[in-house]
């Protein structure tokens, strides 16, 4: 008996002798592997050489697909690590900046022409997320609270029933009594003023003042929307309008904005693209206070 048909009758308890070349080659090659991977192959159930002299084959094969698997998988994982290694200074450096941008600062394009004429289409709005709270970063999680919105301020939300994000002037704190007469605003009872009174083409332009609160707005007069019963602004919820009174979709639309869809406020225009002219830059709008 050769070597090859030895060692198998000590790994199987079985003489070897009635099998034929081939069968022999197949044991040969199912030795050379257990002598090899002893700990790997010792999982292969061991064949029953009288009732299928074929199994070492079968086992052979498994074998070989076991080790595929297992060297593919090794691969997969050094490729995963040289990968980490490589590029770990730039997904720290991208998990820092989605931090930075969803709990600290973040700029926003305004698409649209409701906050006319502070804000217009195509401004780049600076948004400072530490204005009222500190987030759990991608959430709306309020860790800490550093301050309520005021009168006046221009605010960032994320308004679920509108489902975008709006930026709208708050007019109303919770607990006010607000309405609206043809487009002039009576808050607890007393009327806004205004002043710098301008005729254009198409609109209207006048300064609204109250209680601290003064800025520039737009009217057109063609909006049913510019008059309105009192209503009492609930706790925690706010009041916000557009600047451009007759083309805004703002409370009047959406109802009262809870305080936790509130992002941040914005005050400054980082910078600004003309849609009208082939998105020219803006330079005089460049870091504008609003």
């Amino acid at each position: 008996m050769n070597h090859n048909a030895c060692t198998l009758t000590i790994m199987y308890g079985r003489k070897t002798s009635f099998l034929g070349s081939k069968s022999k080659m197949r044991y040969a090659a199912f030795d050379k592997a257990a002598r090899r991977y002893p700990l790997e192959l010792s999982m292969i159930t061991r064949p029953d050489l009288s009732l299928n002299p074929d199994a070492p084959r079968r086992a052979l094969a498994w074998f070989v697909s076991f080790r595929l698997g297992k060297n593919r998988r090794l691969h997969m994982k050094n490729g995963l690590i040289k990968g980490w290694r490589e590029y770990r200074g730039f997904a720290l450096f991208i998990v820092l900046m989605i931090i930075f941008r969803s709990a600290l600062a973040d700029w926003n394009v305004v698409p649209t022409g409701s906050m006319k004429p502070t804000i217009l289409e195509g401004d780049r709005i600076l948004v400072n997320k530490l204005a009222y709270d500190f987030k759990v970063p991608l959430t709306h999680i309020s860790v800490y609270k550093f301050a309520d919105p005021k009168r006046g301020d221009i605010v960032v939300f994320d308004s679920k029933l509108a489902d975008t994000r709006l930026v709208k002037r708050v007019i109303g704190l919770p607990g006010d009594t607000v309405e609206m007469r043809d487009n002039r605003l009576i808050i607890n009872g007393v009327e806004a003023r205004y002043s710098n009174i301008e005729y254009a083409a198409d609109a209207l332009f006048a300064i609204e003042s109250y209680d601290g609160m003064s800025h520039r707005i737009e009217l057109d007069g063609r909006s049913r929307l510019s008059t309105f019963t009192p209503v009492q602004v609930p706790n925690d919820r706010y009041l916000v309008l557009g600047d451009n009174r007759d083309n805004s979709a703002d409370s009047r639309v959406y109802g009262f904005i809870p305080r936790d869809e509130i992002v941040g406020n914005a005050r400054t225009i980082v910078l600004s693209l003309d849609y009208d002219h082939y998105y020219i830059p803006r330079v005089d709008r460049f870091f504008h206070a609003l």
